[in-house]
């Protein structure tokens, strides 16, 4: 399953609001992305962050998102490290709609994601379907979307 697929299912998945601790952590980090003001080391240098800035980064050669989203997306967001390859997924397939002429910003996270994020069992059907013979399609770069294409 190409990774454009991934982020559609999520995108139009059936969602849950935010919780209260993930409420709170997108307003310091959008505050912080307009404010311009550094991350926390810890958050940083966090596994889970990580993971979602070194994927994106040996796609395109850049970064293609704020520290901001990754830290809210593989930190407030994601539960588990296959979810932060799901949502840098959905960042990738955001950052190749808008053709790579800018990085992708809370407010992008904000509008793709208006009615909340997918359920922890949307998540899991999800991944289960994302599969190709027992192997991970978003291991496999020939499944990650290049600039110009748009989710589908």
């Amino acid at each position: 399953m190409h990774v454009n697929q991934i982020a559609e299912e999520m995108f139009c998945a059936k969602h849950e609001k935010m919780s209260t601790q993930q409420s709170e952590i997108f307003l310091n980090m959008f505050i912080a992305e307009r404010l311009k003001d550094s991350l926390p080391e810890e958050i940083l240098k966090s596994f889970p962050f990580q993971v979602m800035k070194k994927r994106l980064v040996s796609l395109y050669g850049k970064q293609v998102a704020t520290d901001s989203v990754m830290a809210f997306l593989s930190i407030g967001v994601a539960s588990s490290v296959g979810e932060v390859v799901m949502y840098a997924g959905a960042v990738a397939a955001m950052y190749a709609e808008h053709h790579g002429e800018r990085i992708i910003t809370m407010e992008d996270v904000a509008n793709k994601f208006a009615m909340g994020f997918p359920s922890k069992d949307t998540l899991e059907v999800i991944w289960e379907m994302q599969k190709i013979g027992g192997d991970n399609s978003l291991d496999q770069r020939d499944m990650w979307p290049v600039v110009g294409e748009t989710v589908q």
